[in-house]
């Protein structure tokens, strides 16, 4: 892909990002690798597989041994190997239940060590110990090609097809000795290497993750100390706005806004970006404004077909990929171009969620439905978001808050949207569930969707705390805990820019401040109190954000982490928040005590004048294109 085109259409900011995405991408080649399922069936169907192997085995020469009487040898052979196999695959497995990483070992061990048992007790290997000819009914290379191929089903890695190369080769080898049968097993070994071949062309299975029933969830609200304590009297009454139902306490007049537009003439798909989208998942500072840029806004097309390829999830669905890429397409243009509740915004969710389920033990626990189930709600948890708060639309008696009756009004309009795009036909990814997957994804999306109301935040909060208060008592495998975590990690998701490194986390900031002040120029128009932080004539840009970060979206992920235990998420996003609201209080400090953003005139002039002052060697904390 040509990136010295995309350079050459963006400012200097713009390059820096560019750049160190392409290095992320010459770094990336390659699709990730297979992800090997450890679960209790995958491994019990590993060494039932084995077990099978060995009693064709056995049985073979017990056939042989009574058509040629006089082969005690071979008899005596088999029974030995037979049953010490037998007792090393039962030993193995109950290993490889206590010990999560024995498989890494145990599975090619045990693999190679039956092939070469199945070489050794073959009757025309034999005849090189015992000098008698006894002929087989199934011979040791057509058992290594029949084992390979049902291993090869449960799981493929590099040193199945090492192995089984080496094993056919020793069998073709020692095969020859009784220069019999020479055409039977140069035919078996050549179709032995054909087998090879054609099977590691075959795309890579990705990660099959257990399904599982959700129960119903019982949720309690805990009403007591709602509010976190020494709050000043605006964080107080934007967190009362935002966080509670209640539409009192509200504000006053009007002006112009800056307008941030982006341009973007190219676009590129899947395979020339796949170096960047490989990093969903493992990258907490994903930068999803490049993937926007890079495929003509289109983010959630790009990222979310990626996402669900990666972890298997389209076999999951069984449909065409043209009914997913469908999906897609039509979520994609229900999102409205607001500056900040878009599609990029949607799709940006599902990487810090992705992220948080992978450097985590819920990758363990989590089912394949769930993985889809999270993956559709957060790239339609904002589906149609007209740019208001849940407030505004109240008070403006908006037909959508007419529709849900002042109750979570945007989050039940998101939901809705989402699984009317699902009943249309060639956007019914779930079109082959039954009544049982259907309604575990269902309450899944709908579950997480709800959870993004500000309203319920300290309700929620209230109530987990009180529910898992002991963080060694968590089951992952508890199907009600699991749907627990998912609410709240979607809501660590929403906010999570606050936790992105202070770059990313600023440039986001400033697409929420654009759409709160448009909301707030209309409160003015319309003659009704301007929303908390809305003012663009009174608000302390830096004092909300900081105010923000320490009073909600700290103690959100504080609390996560205090239950998943993650050094990563507790290294990329926790301590992250603390610099960044350090960086917000330092901010404000700098502008001579004010951060407040009146006329834009007045606060180019700011910024020019901070300009000025900036040491040539230090990287501006804005983009010089928002510099006049």
């Amino acid at each position: 892909m040509n990136i010295e085109k995309i350079k050459s259409q963006n400012s200097s900011n713009s390059n820096l990002i560019f750049d160190s995405k392409l290095d992320v991408q010459k770094q990336n080649t390659k699709e990730d690798p297979t992800i090997s399922d450890d679960s209790p069936n995958k491994k019990k169907h590993f060494y039932i597989i084995e077990l099978i192997i060995l009693a064709l085995n056995f049985s073979n020469s017990i056939a042989c041994y009574i058509k040629t009487p006089k082969s005690l040898e071979l008899l005596i052979s088999s029974t030995v190997f037979f049953g010490f196999m037998c007792l090393l695959c039962m030993f193995f497995y109950l290993l490889d239940l206590r010990l999560k990483s024995f498989q890494k070992f145990s599975h090619p061990f045990l693999y190679f060590f039956c092939g070469l048992g199945l070489v050794f007790t073959d009757p025309e290997v034999l005849w090189i110990i015992t000098n008698k000819d006894i002929g087989t009914y199934f011979p040791s290379l057509l058992q290594i090609i029949l084992v390979f191929v049902l291993q090869s089903s449960v799981q493929t890695t590099p040193r199945l097809y090492i192995f089984s190369i080496i094993l056919g080769v020793l069998s073709f080898s020692l095969s020859l000795a009784p220069l019999k049968n020479i055409p039977r097993t140069v035919y078996l070994l050549i179709t032995l290497i054909l087998v090879c071949a054609k099977l590691k062309k075959q795309p890579k299975h990705h990660k099959k993750i257990r399904t599982t029933t959700n129960k119903t969830e019982v949720l309690t609200t805990y009403r007591g100390e709602q509010l976190p304590k020494n709050l000043d009297d605006q964080d107080r009454l934007f967190i009362e706005q935002s966080c509670f139902s209640s539409l009192a306490n509200l504000i006053g007049p009007s002006a112009n806004i800056i307008k941030l537009q982006e341009k973007s003439n190219f676009s590129y798909g899947v395979s020339e970006l796949i170096g960047v989208l490989s990093q969903i998942g493992k990258n907490w500072n994903f930068d999803t404004f490049f993937i926007s840029d890079c495929t003509g806004k289109e983010p959630i097309q790009i990222m979310g077909l990626y996402t669900i390829r990666r972890y298997g999830l389209d076999e999951l669905c069984c449909v065409p990929e043209n009914i997913i890429k469908n999906l897609l397409r039509k979520l994609e243009q229900s999102y409205k171009s607001n500056p900040y509740h878009n599609s990029m915004h949607a799709a940006d969710v599902m990487s810090s969620y992705i992220y948080f389920v992978n450097n985590s033990d819920m990758l363990d626990a989590i089912s394949s439905i769930e993985m889809l189930g999270g993956i559709i709600a957060t790239l339609s948890h904002d589906v149609g978001h007209p740019g208001k708060t849940n407030r505004f639309l109240v008070l403006t008696r908006d037909d959508i808050a007419i529709a849900y009756n002042d109750i979570s009004v945007l989050e039940n309009m998101h939901t809705s949207i989402v699984f009317s795009l699902l009943k249309i036909e060639d956007c019914n990814i779930l079109m082959n569930f039954n009544s049982e997957k259907w309604l575990i994804i269902r309450k899944c999306i709908i579950d997480m969707i709800l959870a993004t109301d500000m309203s319920k935040h300290f309700d929620m909060m209230a109530q987990f705390r009180v529910k898992y208060h002991e963080a060694g008592s968590i089951d992952f495998t508890n199907n009600e805990i699991r749907s627990d975590l998912f609410k709240l990690l979607m809501k660590a998701a929403d906010i999570g820019h606050a936790a992105k490194s202070t770059e990313l986390h600023e440039r986001w900031c400033r697409l929420v401040v654009e759409e709160f002040y448009i909301q707030g120029d209309m409160e003015k128009s319309l003659g009704i109190s301007v929303s908390m932080y809305c003012d663009r004539e009174t608000t302390d840009i830096s004092k909300s954000q900081a105010g923000f970060i320490r009073n909600i979206v700290y103690p959100l992920f504080s609390t996560i982490n205090a239950i998943l235990v993650s050094e990563k998420i507790e290294t990329s996003c926790v301590s992250q928040l603390k610099t960044n609201e350090l960086y917000w209080v330092m901010r404000r400090k700098t502008i001579r005590g004010s951060s407040l953003i009146s006329r834009r005139e007045e606060y180019i002039n700011n910024l020019n004048s901070l300009k000025k002052r900036r040491n040539a060697e230090r990287k501006p904390s804005l983009p010089d294109k928002y510099i006049e």
